[in-house]
């Protein structure tokens, strides 16, 4: 049960990150279809069949804070979604990497500011030699008084995603 809340954490938080990146210009709205199970289920609810809050709507309720970093796995960066009608100056995004034993293997950290709802991509991450096969991005936004605004974690793989669509059903 909790790997499948987990697989819906990530999925549900990928696919709200990917709609607010490209809000305004390529992405028009999203479709949740299911809000809650008809009957008990570990899939793509956002409640289940007790009305419980499952692992969808806190994937999703992260996804979409006001104001949110986010790393892009289409193009390995990492990017600010402003959704609040004011400008933030004086910001600053940290970009720390891990590899499975803890060790850190890469850290930036950029000054940037992001305009009244918009999206302001802040660093492309480069390619590090030495990663786990499995490896941690950790994210945090914190604003001009030094108050941490925003932290999101990422477990990330070395290996590409490659859909084989020999097997695929689809």
């Amino acid at each position: 049960i909790a790997e499948a809340q987990a697989q819906n954490y990530e999925a549900h938080r990928a696919m709200m990150e990917g709609y607010g990146l490209h809000k305004y210009h390529t992405a028009t709205g999203v479709v949740q279809w299911m809000g809650s199970n008809p009957w008990p289920g570990l899939i793509w609810h956002t409640s289940d069949y007790y009305l419980y809050p499952a692992g969808t709507y806190f994937g999703m309720k992260k996804s979409m804070e006001p104001l949110h970093i986010m790393y892009s796995y289409a193009s390995n960066s990492v990017n600010i979604i402003n959704s609040l009608q004011e400008k933030f100056s004086g910001l600053k995004a940290e970009a720390t990497i891990y590899n499975l034993a803890g060790d850190l293997k890469y850290l930036k950290v950029i000054n940037t500011d992001v305009e009244a709802d918009s999206v302001q991509k802040c660093l492309s991450l480069p390619v590090i030699n030495g990663l786990s096969t499995t490896y941690f991005l950790k994210l945090e936004l914190i604003d001009a008084a030094g108050k941490i605004k925003d932290i999101n974690w990422y477990w990330l793989s070395t290996k590409p995603d490659v859909l084989n669509w020999k097997k695929s059903k689809w």
